[in-house]
């Protein structure tokens, strides 16, 4: 958790909690890509897709919270 403070600001403080995680990186060889790293992988359909180990969860989420605070 993060959290920053201060005190010398009034008014209200909030925080958003998330969490980043991603699988283990050891072993490497059960691996297909590094964590994190985009990879482009093609399909079986044989149309291509962007991945990334590591790159969903909830990681998402902390833009949305900013961006309901900017509007």
């Amino acid at each position: 958790m993060v959290a920053g403070h201060d005190r010398k600001a009034g008014g209200t403080s909030i925080l958003f909690y998330g969490h980043y995680d991603v699988q283990p990186v050891d072993p490497l060889e059960l691996w297909e890509h590094d964590p994190f790293e985009p990879a482009i992988v093609t399909r079986p359909d044989s149309g291509k897709q962007i991945v990334g180990r590591g790159s969903a969860d909830d990681k998402g989420h902390h833009m949305t919270f900013v961006e309901a605070c900017r509007a």
